[in-house]
């Protein structure tokens, strides 16, 4: 698991709110390209997705209500966007087997879990560590 980090509360929930904003992205794209898949894939990233909204939604009221500022909320769901598009770009780019797209959210929410335990990911493939 990851370490411990000397953060705020106020850090810790614009964190949040960047990770989450970057899954929501990320899994807007899939339920978008979910032609490929079953009718019980699709489900799951539907409900995943629903899933991540609502913690988007939790985090960034929480970051409010804390008294974080708006603009930086605001900040944290844009860089999570991008990083959503920037995951869908690299997927595509990668022009994966069918296989290999059924593979890439259990990889990507893999890695996106290490990132926001603050885990070094250099190097590190799914199912090592």
């Amino acid at each position: 698991m990851g370490m411990p980090m000397d953060v705020t509360a106020a850090e810790a929930l614009i964190w949040l709110v960047h990770a989450a904003s970057g899954h929501v992205a990320w899994l807007h794209e899939q339920v978008g390209a979910a032609e490929d898949l079953t009718a019980e894939q699709t489900a799951m990233l539907v409900t995943l997705y629903g899933e991540e909204r609502d913690r988007l939604a939790q985090v960034a009221k929480a970051a409010l209500d804390a008294g974080v500022d708006a603009g930086q909320v605001q900040l944290a769901q844009r860089w999570g966007r991008l990083m959503g598009e920037l995951i869908k770009a690299v997927l595509d780019d990668l022009d994966l087997d069918q296989d290999q797209m059924q593979r890439a959210p259990d990889v990507v929410r893999y890695h996106l879990g290490r990132f926001n335990e603050g885990d070094d990911l250099s190097g590190m493939a799914l199912g090592e560590g």
